[in-house]
């Protein structure tokens, strides 16, 4: 009879943590966003609010504006917290129409871009190091390939015409390689004039900026340096 018993504890408690795996789980303090994994799958993009469990109602009420809204470089494999981006991106989905969160590893997983999108051009856009597991923020994307992508476009009809204030920009195709045994960031700099059906009232850039580690030789964040800036017809 006694044997029984202990069978009988063996198996519920064997299978508590199904029922805690399941409906009856705890909220989540943070949560991956799919398609943002890097290239080993180890870490991602996470969302999580300060101070508040994240529940699928929770989930819902979400947007930038939100208090406590954060956005964290996790690792999946340990389930921690590596550092927090400076980006606002609110939803467990990394595409939402004309919203979404644009996620780009380089290779070997030390740097990270994230960008995120509304439906007129970037929020924001940020390249960050993994430096010793941390998230460090290396270079403003947005603020960078603005201001590249006006000085080559002082002259053109859209900027003459409009204003460089007219344009939502927009960052896209971030790419973080090595070229001619240099690490470069590149990435499409486009501005579109948000419902306009006006002559010139869309441009697209590709800017190129260079790893600079000379400033930093005792192994902290390289600085971007410009190299090249091509206007597309």
């Amino acid at each position: 009879m006694k044997s029984k018993s202990l069978i009988a504890a063996f198996l519920i408690a064997a299978n508590f943590p199904i029922l805690l795996n399941s409906q009856d789980a705890p909220a989540p303090e943070w949560i991956a966003v799919p398609g943002t994994s890097s290239r080993d799958g180890s870490l991602a993009l996470a969302i999580a609010l300060k101070g508040s469990k994240l529940t699928p109602e929770t989930i819902e009420t979400l947007e930038p504006e939100t208090e406590g809204l954060v956005n964290y470089i996790v690792n999946l494999n340990e389930g921690t917290i590596l550092g927090e981006t400076k980006g606002k991106y609110w939803s467990d989905r990394a595409n939402m129409g004309n919203y979404g969160t644009d996620v780009v590893w380089a290779d070997g997983d030390l740097y990270v871009a994230q960008t995120n999108q509304e439906r007129f051009g970037s929020s924001d856009s940020y390249l960050y190091q993994l430096i010793d597991g941390n998230v460090s923020v290396m270079a403003d994307l947005l603020a960078l390939g603005t201001e590249a992508a006006m000085k080559a476009l002082a002259e053109s009809p859209q900027i003459k015409t409009h204003g460089a204030d007219a344009f939502a920009i927009r960052i896209h195709d971030v790419r973080i390689v090595s070229a001619g045994g240099s690490q470069v960031v590149q990435f499409g700099v486009g501005g579109e004039i948000p419902k306009s059906d006006l002559e010139n009232a869309y441009f697209d850039t590709t800017v190129t900026f260079a790893f600079d580690y000379s400033e930093n030789p005792d192994g902290g964040s390289p600085k971007l340096k410009w190299i090249s800036t091509e206007v597309h017809e």
